[in-house]
């Protein structure tokens, strides 16, 4: 797969289909961090456009994401956003339109679906990704496009996104526990990771701890990479994993506040 063919046609749809109104494309997530598996990691875009968007603009946009999808074999997570309502930056943020695989069945099953003028607690976290780590596609540079958000917010966002690990992780193993690995390395490093670097950050962490808790972190990562394993989980051992992550991330939110 020719990742700069596949980006440049994404950037090539979204052009065509929004002409003056499309302000940038930028590029976040494993792609942009260089450890996208094409597997199961998705191209992750934030798009900002500076008029609202019309009914037949939006689903027009999604027929071409899901066509982009099928052309060349990939997955797409997008949310879209107008530049205006960044400043002053909200949380959750409002969003004019999303497009993930959480979503295809029911754009496929439904010509009417859409999910669009939401709000959504996850872009604080994608806004910190991008500016830290994330590729201007299109428009201007991304430090010029996005405002600087706050700390607090950053860390509320991530954390809303474990508040169910305990639970979950029994469903997504490989999520959750990179995940966790990635709040826990922020806070005690101030780092903005990927899933990849988290894990193998906690590995470090974990070199003298009981070899379960070991073992989670290094099959999720086994999972997760380009030599891509299926392990049998053990449901007992993914979930103490997840209470002894908590725990840690609780004692060391009790350190900053």
């Amino acid at each position: 797969m020719n990742m700069d063919e596949t980006l440049q046609n994404i950037v090539h749809a979204f052009q065509t289909c929004l002409g003056e109104k499309l302000d940038g494309i930028y590029l976040h997530g494993s792609l942009a961090m260089g450890c996208y598996n094409p597997l199961h990691s998705d191209i992750d875009l934030l798009v900002l456009v500076g008029k609202q968007l019309s009914l037949d603009e939006k689903k027009h946009i999604i027929k071409q994401l899901i066509d982009l999808e099928d052309r060349f074999a990939v997955r797409i997570e997008m949310s879209m956003m107008l530049q205006s309502t960044l400043y002053p930056f909200l949380y959750p943020t409002p969003f004019e339109l999303h497009y993930s695989m959480d979503h295809k069945h029911y754009y496929l099953q439904n010509e009417n679906y859409l999910c669009a003028n939401g709000k959504d607690y996850d872009l604080a976290a994608h806004i910190v990704v991008t500016l830290e780590r994330g590729v201007t596609l299109f428009g201007e540079a991304k430090q010029l496009a996005f405002p600087a958000i706050d700390h607090t917010i950053y860390l509320s966002s991530i954390m809303k996104d474990i508040e169910d690990a305990y639970i979950e992780i029994r469903n997504a193993p490989v999520y959750y526990s990179l995940n966790l690995c990635r709040v826990l390395y922020y806070l005690r490093e101030s780092v903005v990771s990927s899933k990849q670097e988290a894990g193998e950050w906690m590995l470090e962490q974990l070199a003298d701890e009981r070899e379960d808790l070991h073992m989670v972190v290094a099959h999720s990562l086994a999972d997760y990479s380009l030599n891509k394993q299926k392990h049998a989980w053990d449901v007992s051992a993914l979930q103490l994993f997840a209470a002894y992550m908590l725990r840690a991330i609780d004692r060391q939110l009790e350190n900053i506040t």
